[in-house]
This record gives structure tokens, C-alpha cells and sequence, in this order.
């Protein structure tokens, strides 16, 4: 097994130990957001939901943040 992620690569972005959680919640706040925003039926409504929800499958798919990261580099 691989250790947690302890670096975003980027200076000045510390790496979350709760990342995929975290992640996971700001899909579900988006879903929630458009669901009581947006009109039912419209272009843009489906395809923020489809969107969202294919990467919340993802996210939820993956248990391992690792195997998660591995995931997301190769697609």
C-alpha cells in the first residue's frame, strides 16, 4: 500500500490527509446547489449533473486515494 499523498506538487497548496472526502463533499454541495438553482429540463442543468455525477461514481468507485489518483492520470 502507498502512503497518503503529503505534497500537492504545487508551492503553497498542502495536501488535504482527507482529500477524497473532501472531494466527495464539494460534489454532493454542487449537485445540491444546481438540483435547487437550476430549472428542471434545462441543457445546461443536465449537463452539470451528468458531469458531477460521473465523478462522484468515481470518487465513490475508488476507496484508495492512490488507486484513485492512478485512475484520474490515466484517463
Amino acid at each position: 500500500m502507498i502512503p497518503n499523498k503529503y505534497t500537492t506538487g504545487i508551492v503553497g497548496i498542502e495536501a488535504l490527509p482527507n482529500a477524497r472526502e473532501a472531494l466527495a463533499t464539494a460534489v454532493r454541495k454542487v449537485l445540491a446547489q444546481v438540483k435547487m438553482q437550476i430549472p428542471e429540463g434545462t441543457g445546461y442543468r443536465k449537463i452539470v449533473e451528468a458531469t458531477y455525477e460521473r465523478r462522484l461514481d468515481i470518487i465513490e468507485k475508488f476507496s484508495q486515494p492512490h488507486d484513485l489518483t492512478l485512475f484520474l492520470y490515466a484517463a
